[in-house]
């Protein structure tokens, strides 16, 4: 049975508010204008009669975070981003549904459980693949589309990885590297989940830059590309024992992320070098606590919490205004200093197994 469109007069006459009460809670749903017990009056009435106005602004009071299940569900900094978004969803007004991602439409949209969504690069992915147009509002987090065609809330890549060289450049290094991998060419993924990777690499080139650090750049700077991600701590281990052959090695490494720091550091130990004397070694992402030996990084802390607050809050404003222009959102990342950088030794050794 098709649901009954109802205009905001009959609305206010149920509720027994005035009409300009329930327009000021259709179209804000965070107003101050309006009264909390009022605002709730108003959304139980609405979800409970399946509202529609005419332009299928809200109906369900309801928003929807989409995680991968084989991937991202299993990240601590995920868990992280679960919390921000339960912190802003409350605070809106809206009820908030998780489901994960198998490579399907979700539930909560074929069923219609939300009035828009919140999802990572396992979705947009997905998009891209079917070639699918998103019937509801969608908000990327922790990625975003070359075109613009979605909302996005991202790390401050750029800006973590200035405090990232900045940090090293105190301690007196001059021979900063940066490490990363890549997944293989035939990777499924589109350009735009790549995002993360090629904002940290023009952010660390950037910052080399400000602070007038030279360096080889085709041996200083190592992105290979993995056929199979098992193969990842050989290829660091290779990538190490390069560096260390060099007339002058790096001092200092900044890597793309907390997980190929880890892997770094472990074959720095193996090869017996003095850590941080011999190398320094620095992370993006602060999700160390969830690595074997991660707790000893130094890192940039991305904030993963603040993110999911302003996902929240886009794809809020993005619900009551469907046709407005797209926005690309950075929050603001924060060094973390631990055990794995120090000072610059002027004859760092250069000791191999």
């Amino acid at each position: 049975m098709q649901e009954r469109a109802m205009n905001q007069s009959e609305i206010a006459e149920k509720v027994g508010l005035s009409q300009t009460a329930v327009s000021l809670v259709l179209n804000n749903p965070q107003t101050t204008k309006v009264s909390s017990a009022k605002k709730q009056l108003i959304r139980e009435y609405l979800q409970k009669n399946s509202y529609i106005n005419q332009a299928s602004v809200r109906r369900t009071w309801n928003i929807g975070f989409v995680l991968n299940a084989f991937a991202e569900s299993t990240s601590d900094f995920y868990h992280r981003f679960v919390e921000g978004i339960e912190q802003a969803a409350d605070k809106t007004g809206y009820s908030f549904f998780l489901e994960f991602f198998r490579d399907d439409e979700p539930n909560i949209i074929r069923k219609n459980k939300v009035d828009g969504i919140i999802c990572g690069s396992a979705y947009l992915a997905y998009f891209e693949r079917q070639k699918q147009v998103p019937t509801i509002p969608v908000v990327l987090l922790n990625t975003t589309d070359l075109g613009m065609k979605y909302d996005s809330v991202m790390p401050d890549n750029a800006g973590s990885m200035f405090y990232a060289v900045e940090h090293l450049v105190a301690l007196g290094h001059e021979r900063i590297a940066f490490l990363a991998l890549l997944p293989g060419e035939n990777s499924p993924f589109p350009p735009g989940v790549m995002a993360n990777y090629h904002e940290r690499l023009h952010g660390f080139k950037s910052a080399c830059e400000h602070f007038k650090i030279k360096f080889d750049d085709e041996n200083y700077i190592q992105i290979p590309r993995l056929d199979k991600i098992k193969n990842s701590f050989e290829k660091v281990n290779d990538i190490l024992k390069m560096w260390r052959r060099l007339k002058t090695p790096p001092s200092a490494v900044v890597c793309s992320n907390d997980g190929y720091a880890t892997y770094l550091r472990e074959c720095a130990l193996n090869m017996g070098l003095n850590l941080p004397g011999d190398l320094s070694i620095i992370g993006i992402d602060n999700k160390g606590h969830s690595i074997p030996g991660g707790t000893l990084l130094s890192t940039v802390d991305q904030n993963f919490c603040g993110m999911g607050r302003l996902a929240v809050e886009l794809l809020v404003k993005r619900i009551g205004d469907p046709r407005g222009l797209r926005s690309k959102v950075c929050c603001k990342s924060t060094l973390i200093v631990r055990d794995s950088t120090g000072p610059f030794e002027n004859e760092p050794k250069r000791k191999q197994k």
